[in-house]
């Protein structure tokens, strides 16, 4: 009766949209505050600098993300996830 979802991909996709929205939101408000309340043309240039890095650190992220094996990384914290507390109790 009930569709048997795979959460993992779900937070997988959620946290792939997510993020990159947060990281653009964040870099529009630092380039909005430099370029709209700074005199001069210092912070303009200063801005086009922090633009052009934030689409280079973008491209590269996307990039690394696209090469990513998905399913090595969920075993190695799963792996990591019941290795965690050895110091504290055995098992």
């Amino acid at each position: 009766m009930f569709m048997n979802f795979d959460f993992s991909y779900i937070f997988t996709a959620i946290l792939s949209v997510l993020v990159p929205f947060l990281y653009w939101l964040f870099s529009f408000v630092i380039i909005y505050h430099l370029v709209r309340f700074g005199v001069g043309t210092k912070p303009k240039r200063v801005a086009a600098v922090f633009l052009l890095g934030v689409v280079i650190l973008f491209t590269l992220n996307i990039l690394c993300f696209v090469n990513l094996d998905r399913d090595s990384l969920v075993s190695r914290f799963e792996n990591m996830g019941n290795n965690s507390f050895n110091i504290l109790y055995e098992r």
